[in-house]
C-alpha cells in the first residue's frame, strides 16, 4: 500500500469532510507507521508496561474517532501521524495519572529516546508532560515542532512545510526547545 503518495492526503480530506469511512481506511494505510509510534512511545516506558503498541494505537484510533467533530485541518500523513501521537502521549499520560493515583509511589521513569539529546536521566512521564504543556504556554509551535520531528518521525523538511514555516526556523526552534525542556526537565527552569 502507498502511504506516502496523494491517497492519504485525499482520504484525510474526506474524512475532514464527514466520511467516517475514510478514517478506517487511512489507518488501515498507515497501521504500521502508527505501530511504529506506538512502540517508540512504549520502550520509551517502565519495564512490564501493560499497554501494547497494538491496543495504544487502537486507543488513539478511538479518541481520533470521537474528536473527528473537532474538524482539524489536516494536512498530510506526517500531520496525521503527529496528531495521532500526540493522543498516544495522552493516553500514556492518562495511564501514569491513574497508575499514580492507585498507587501511593507510583511515579513511573520514562526515558524518551528522542530527548536524549535534552538529557541524560531519566523522567517521570508526567513531568515531561508539564514541562510539555508549560512550553505550549509560551509558544505552541515548539511543542508541534518536537511532536512532529520527536514523535511522528517527520523530516525537518516535512516539518517546515506543515508549519508553514523555514528549515532554519524549525531549526532554531527545536534547539531552544530541546534546551528550554532540558532546564526544566533538571528543575532549572523557573
Amino acid at each position: 500500500m502507498n502511504d506516502t503518495g496523494p491517497a492519504v492526503t485525499a482520504l484525510l480530506q474526506s474524512w475532514q469532510d464527514g466520511n467516517r469511512a475514510a478514517l478506517d481506511q487511512i489507518v488501515d494505510q498507515l497501521y504500521a507507521q502508527l505501530r511504529a509510534v506506538a512502540g517508540q512511545q512504549l520502550n520509551a516506558e517502565r519495564p512490564g508496561h501493560t499497554l501494547a503498541a497494538t491496543a495504544l494505537v487502537h486507543e488513539a484510533y478511538l479518541r481520533l474517532q470521537a474528536n473527528a467533530k473537532a474538524k482539524a485541518h489536516f494536512v498530510d500523513r506526517h500531520h496525521f501521524l503527529a496528531i495521532a501521537s500526540r493522543a498516544m502521549r495522552c493516553i500514556l499520560v492518562d495511564y501514569a495519572r491513574g497508575r499514580k493515583r492507585l498507587k501511593r509511589d507510583g511515579g513511573q521513569q520514562v526515558t524518551l529516546e528522542e530527548f536524549t539529546a535534552v538529557t541524560n536521566s531519566t523522567h517521570d512521564l508526567l513531568a515531561i508532560n508539564t514541562a510539555l504543556e508549560k512550553l505550549a504556554a509560551l509558544d505552541p509551535r515548539k511543542v508541534q515542532l518536537l511532536e512532529l520531528i520527536s514523535f511522528a518521525g517527520a523530516t525537518y523538511a516535512e516539518a517546515a512545510a506543515i508549519l508553514d514555516i523555514s528549515e532554519a526556523t524549525v531549526h532554531r526552534d527545536l534547539k531552544f526547545a530541546r534546551a528550554w525542556l532540558k532546564n526544566e526537565l533538571n528543575g532549572e527552569g523557573a
